[in-house]
């Protein structure tokens, strides 16, 4: 039978090699595999090797196979998140890797406006997360930098709103209207995180 025929996964030559169940003397023609840690019970064959089956048997082994059986269920978690990463070990960004500063050569000082100075956090400035590049972008287009709370955002939206609007400046005039929608989207996109002060 072909591989994309009825029974995908037969492995059709088994070789003199019989069903692994116990008193079954059919062909072990679709491979199974053993669970995490689990004494070879079936054969005596060691726990790397496969079991193979025969159909009716490996449907049965199939049914009952749980890899994380006789786990917790905080030990199955543990496992689940350790998945996430392939079961390596991380670092939090946040916390710096392994707890000391970041570690990264900045000669030029590219992060340096980013807030990243190899601190192990992030700025945090007026809004109730760590800063990231659009919120420096925003910043600036206030006049304003990561240290800034959100009163000072506040305040120099206020004034830059007055300095630019066309009502304070004879209707409009060049190069103001773009600079009057740059400060209102700006403070719009810090607005939505203003942290609670």
């Amino acid at each position: 039978m072909s591989r994309n025929g009825k029974y995908h996964g037969r492995v059709e030559d088994a070789n003199g090699r019989y069903c692994n169940w116990p008193n079954c003397d059919r062909p072990g023609e679709f491979r199974a595999p053993r669970s995490r840690g689990e004494v070879a019970e079936l054969d005596g064959k060691p726990v790397g090797e496969p079991f193979w089956f025969c159909l009716d048997h490996v449907r049965e082994y199939n049914a009952k196979w749980d890899y994380l059986k006789g786990l917790s269920p905080e030990e199955i978690d543990r496992f689940q998140i350790s998945a996430l990463a392939w079961h390596r070990p991380t670092w939090s960004v946040r916390d710096g890797a392994r707890g000391s500063d970041f570690g990264l050569a900045d000669p030029l000082d590219i992060l340096g406006g980013a807030g990243i100075r190899g601190s192990a956090r992030p700025e945090r400035g007026p809004l109730n997360r760590p800063l990231r590049t659009d919120d420096y972008e925003a910043l600036a287009k206030l006049g304003l930098d990561g240290s800034a709370t959100a009163a000072e955002v506040k305040g120099a939206y206020k004034a830059l709103v007055k300095r630019y609007h066309p009502d304070r400046n004879g209707g409009e005039a060049d190069g103001l209207q773009g600079r009057l929608r740059e400060v209102i989207d700006a403070y719009a996109h810090l607005s939505r995180d203003f942290a609670t002060q």
